[in-house]
């Protein structure tokens, strides 16, 4: 087509009965992707975080009501049993949890993240575990205090947070401040 043909289209007429039902499916099909893609994708998120908040309350109650596990019933104890297991692999060992402490500053793991304060505690033992309590306070950008939390929560002596406040300022920027402990074990 060349230019002439374009200024031959009037701007001013109406569209006919096709033109608008083509319109009308367009926005109908564009209003149905949003709520598809919106509005579903975070009530599934929403039904599965409440079916795990249900299945974390039953356990608690059962925990609650019978606290020793030579109370509970065989299948509770080889549930506690098989998560013990589980954490006991997540778990690093002593020289982890030493370790954490220096990964925290790394550059590479980083990316965004200015530490503003940390403070941590001498080694402590609990049983089998032993553990390092840490007090952070971090400066980022909201994707990137993510990240770090994640990576300090992957390492093979995680930071089991314990409480987590999240504040903004004008700039845009978040100051997250962490207390939690590092675990490994003995």
């Amino acid at each position: 087509m060349n230019i002439k043909s374009f200024a031959k289209i009037d701007l001013n007429q109406k569209p006919n009965r096709r033109e608008r039902t083509i319109f009308i499916l367009l926005l109908a099909a564009l209003c149905l992707g949003f709520v598809r893609s919106c509005l579903l994708a975070s009530h599934h998120a929403i039904s599965s975080i409440r079916q795990q908040l249900e299945s974390t309350s039953e356990e608690r109650r059962q925990l609650i009501a019978a606290p020793n596990t030579a109370e509970a019933s065989p299948a509770m104890q080889s549930d506690l049993v098989e998560k013990a297991t589980i954490n006991s692999k997540r778990f690093g060992s002593r020289q982890d949890v030493v370790d954490a402490v220096h990964f925290l500053t790394q550059p590479l793991q980083l990316r965004g993240v200015k530490i503003i304060k940390s403070k941590f505690a001498d080694l402590r033992e609990e049983g089998s575990l032993i553990y390092r309590e840490a007090d952070l306070t971090l400066s980022g950008s909201f994707a990137a205090i993510g990240a770090y939390i994640e990576t300090l929560e992957a390492l093979p002596a995680p930071l089991i947070i314990e409480t987590l406040s999240i504040n903004s300022d004008p700039s845009s920027r978040i100051t997250a401040e962490i207390q939690g402990r590092f675990y490994g074990q003995q």
